[in-house]
């Protein structure tokens, strides 16, 4: 029987969009104005963690639309945009999820299309959460996991996270380095991070989110 993307919890897919598409949806997006997300709470608090640029789908430009109808077809059932965001990522995000969202009802895949190749990984963890996307909150909630990520992975991947949270989490999956062109997704209820990219001298990520819904 044949397994399809969407029946998975995780899928990286090289050269799902041809790089005259990619280049024209990176031109197109970085048109568009951008707002500072500043760390207020988590590790790097006080400092620039990225420039976003939230996309409404009934505003998005031809190339934009090309790419939301290419990523339509993987799916059998009807879906929609929750949220599209251009995002350049000059520090990692620690450990959450992308569950919430004020017009998000049926919460589904969490999908990136990166614009450049770059030496940084996503770690997806087994756990997953209830209903929110802070980390914390599942501190709170449960108790320390038996089996947690080994010290060694946690120092080469996650050195950034709070040292405590691997108390808490199992590797599911490393993704592979991110490349133009490709089309990463996996589950919104997974927790999962950056990887300490920014100590292997990358300056920024950029890359387009889509979080999916089903309708």
């Amino acid at each position: 029987m044949t397994q399809h993307l969407y029946d998975l919890d995780t899928f990286v897919v090289d050269d799902f969009f041809n790089q005259q598409l990619i280049t024209d949806l990176w031109n197109e997006c970085k048109k568009l104005e951008s707002v500072d997300f500043v760390d207020q709470h988590g590790v790097f608090k006080g400092q620039l963690i990225s420039k976003q640029t939230h996309i409404e789908p009934e505003s998005a430009g031809p190339f934009l639309n090309t790419t939301l109808e290419q990523v339509r077809s993987l799916f059998d059932r009807d879906v929609f945009w929750s949220e599209i965001v251009y995002s350049q990522l000059f520090l990692p995000w620690d450990i959450h999820c992308d569950l919430v969202r004020p017009n998000s009802t049926n919460p589904y895949f969490n999908l990136l299309i990166p614009f450049t190749n770059v030496d940084s990984s996503t770690v997806i963890f087994n756990e997953k959460s209830p209903g929110y996307n802070d980390f914390w909150k599942y501190k709170r909630d449960y108790q320390p996991h038996n089996s947690p990520v080994l010290g060694q992975i946690w120092d080469k991947y996650l050195s950034m996270c709070w040292p405590e949270d691997r108390n808490w989490l199992s590797v599911k999956e490393i993704l592979p380095s991110q490349k133009s062109g490709q089309l990463i997704g996996f589950k919104r209820d997974l927790w999962h991070s950056s990887d300490s990219f920014h100590l292997k001298g990358v300056n920024a990520k950029h890359f387009l989110q889509i979080l999916v819904d089903t309708v």
